[in-house]
């Protein structure tokens, strides 16, 4: 019995599976590191708009200043605590392969200053 070619066939069939396992594990990876500096960003206006009474136009200058694609924001003050929601849309690299273009992600936070110290709460 001749078995030459076999683990090319094995090969060739699984290719298109490592290839989007591959797709998946990168566009995980970028959601997460978009997550992730929208979050850092979300902080940081928590703390820019805190002592401000035009809450709403700083948030919407930072965001355009760091260039972030959102596609909405809220700002809700209940008790010296501030909560900052952003949805933002990033594109997909191999998405578009199973029809997703886009990506939306989320950041839900509140600060609030506790002995002159920021403290945040990630939702």
């Amino acid at each position: 019995m001749n078995n030459k070619g076999q683990t090319l066939v094995v090969f060739i069939i699984f290719i298109p599976v490592i290839i989007l396992l591959m797709a998946f594990i990168v566009d995980t990876s970028l959601m997460y590191i978009a997550k992730s500096k929208l979050n850092d960003l979300s902080k940081t206006i928590i703390k820019e708009i805190y002592d401000i009474e035009d809450k709403n136009s700083k948030v919407e200058e930072l965001l355009n200043v760091n260039e972030i694609n959102y596609n909405n924001y809220d700002v809700e003050i209940n008790d010296n605590k501030v909560k900052l929601s952003i949805e933002e849309e990033i594109d997909s690299v191999f998405g578009s392969m199973i029809g997703n273009e886009s990506y939306t992600i989320k950041s839900e936070i509140t600060g609030y200053k506790d002995n002159d110290k920021f403290k945040f709460i990630v939702e």
